[in-house]
């Protein structure tokens, strides 16, 4: 079984980590956003977006599963 992350209830939401990125070094002034980008290239920064999920999405689907999978044992038969 394959599930995308909207049907597990997962979301992604991207926007403030746009922002966020695009804020580095845009604060107006020349020698801060200089040595803010450059700091940025050179260390790297951290900006994650923010991740949701609706346990009532990803419960109802493992219900669903778990109705498909859970039998009751049968006995062998020879062929």
């Amino acid at each position: 079984m394959e599930f995308y992350s909207g049907q597990l209830g997962m979301s992604v939401k991207v926007d403030h980590a746009i922002e966020e990125a695009f804020a580095v070094g845009h604060s107006g002034s020349l020698l801060p956003d200089v040595l803010e980008q450059w700091g940025s290239f050179y260390y790297g920064r951290n900006i994650a977006p923010i991740i949701m999920l609706d346990m009532m999405m990803t419960e109802e689907l493992l219900k669903g599963i778990s109705r498909d999978i859970n039998l009751l044992p049968r006995d062998a038969h020879s062929l």
